[in-house]
């Protein structure tokens, strides 16, 4: 469950609803599962909480029989423009029950217009709303990870702006990230690089057939044991550069020695057993070998 702040309450009740996406990702199919589950079951607790008290003390409001009667029309009005547009949200999350009762109820108003009889069916509708409500169980993330979460793009603008086609994979490294999946965080912070990794290698002339990690890796190595003097002359303005580039590399087979292998030209995961310090540092090194790609303009 995530945080929702009282601008985003108003901002819901004030606009259609959007759907959550489903997100394919024919990589990870297992990883994406959790992640998009999660996502279109997500259930933000203000906003229910709000509807439940507005339910409520207008429910009671109109159900009161004065004379002269008090309750003005608006108010009548306002209740069943909420109810309607939060309907969809009660769709979406499978609050069924809670959205035929909203809908039954927005029904009789529109076809009898009793604000007597609103105030008894909103009432009924939160009541209903509790019960479902009641049935689920519902995750609390910490401030964190809710960024994490919510914003998955944050701080990879820049290297996005240059590997657009990385966005799933970054979306979903953060977002296992987010809810403690870290092996498949790397997995999907390994098909990051690779996007960087093969663009590497076309630079600095890898003529492997299979292009990828390990063929640009020895490459690397190969260009920078030579020195900046015998280097490809092409490549001298750009040493400094692949030297960084270098270290992030060596930075990240460290932090995989033994879990991760990059034989046969491709990286496959071999254990899921990472502490949460070996997964920082390989996304770390990952993050800044994909930003100095992005913004050296070596490429």
């Amino acid at each position: 469950m995530c945080q929702y702040s009282r601008s985003e309450v108003d901002r819901d009740f004030d606009q259609e609803a959007v759907v959550c996406p489903w997100i394919a990702n024919p990589y990870s199919l297992i990883s994406w599962r959790v992640v998009s589950l999660l996502d279109i079951l997500r259930i933000y607790a203000e906003l229910y909480c709000h509807l439940s008290t507005i339910l409520g003390t207008t429910g009671i409001q109109l159900t009161i029989e004065t004379d002269p009667p008090k309750m003005t029309e608006s108010l009548a009005v306002n209740l069943v423009d909420r109810l309607t547009k939060m309907l969809v949200h009660c769709e979406k999350n499978g609050l069924t029950a809670t959205a035929d009762s909203m809908a039954r109820t927005v029904q009789i108003w529109h076809e009898h217009h009793d604000k007597r009889k609103l105030g008894f069916d909103a009432i009924s509708v939160a009541t209903t709303l509790q019960d479902e409500l009641a049935r689920r169980i519902c995750f609390i993330l910490p401030s964190p990870s809710q960024l994490l979460y919510q914003e998955p793009i944050y701080q990879w603008e820049e290297v996005l702006a240059k590997f657009p086609q990385a966005k799933d994979d970054v979306i979903g490294m953060n977002r296992c990230r987010a809810l403690g999946q870290d092996a498949a965080a790397i997995f999907h912070a390994m098909l990051v690089v690779e996007f960087g990794i093969i663009d590497l290698g076309k630079l600095i002339g890898v003529r492997d057939p299979k292009p990828g990690w390990d063929a640009t890796y020895k490459k690397l190595k190969d260009i920078l044991a030579l020195g900046h003097k015998k280097c490809p002359r092409k490549l001298k303005p750009h040493f400094q550069t692949l030297e960084l580039l270098g270290q992030n590399l060596e930075g990240m087979k460290l932090a995989w020695r033994n879990k991760i292998s990059h034989a046969d030209k491709k990286l496959v995961l071999l254990t899921s057993d990472f502490s949460e310090r070996v997964a920082e540092e390989i996304l770390t090194a990952s993050r800044g070998f994909m930003r100095t790609l992005a913004t050296s303009g070596i490429l």
